[in-house]
């Protein structure tokens, strides 16, 4: 089991928790070889105060998988295993029987991409597009 970061989790990119209103970011990953399952791809940054009002993935892979979509505190918080990671996709917020109840971070932590099923991957990319409210002070 490995944890790696997308462009927008690597070091130096930091949450911008004095943000008010709402900010879209999109991070991109693009996975070489094979991953396992249990791996965690940290994709987005969340930074105390925010909270996630619209999320999706959209991936376009070589390699047959699924995955769930969460956080360091509910691994499936916000989509449920998918049916399949393979060719391009698009999955949203809620999806896969998740009943998505808004949760506002008490602490900073990262919206998480975790593999279910092993799976080998030659090409291709996961795009995740977050939209977070920051409720100010």
């Amino acid at each position: 089991m490995a944890t790696v970061t997308s462009n927008q989790c690597s070091a130096g990119v930091q949450p911008k928790a004095l943000r008010v209103g709402l900010a879209s970011i999109v991070a991109v990953y693009s996975p070489n070889g094979s991953m396992s399952s249990g791996d965690v791809i940290q994709m987005i940054k969340v930074p105390s105060g925010g909270r996630v009002v619209y999320l999706d993935v959209q991936y376009q892979l070589s390699g047959v998988g699924s995955f769930v979509v969460g956080d360091g505190i509910s691994v499936a918080r916000y989509i449920g295993a998918t049916a399949s990671s393979s060719g391009i996709g698009i999955v949203r917020l809620g999806a896969a029987g998740i009943t998505y109840t808004p949760y506002t971070y008490s602490t900073d932590d990262t919206i998480d991409l975790v593999q279910s099923s092993s799976v080998n991957v030659s090409s291709g990319a996961v795009y995740m597009t977050a939209v977070i409210e920051y409720p100010g002070v």
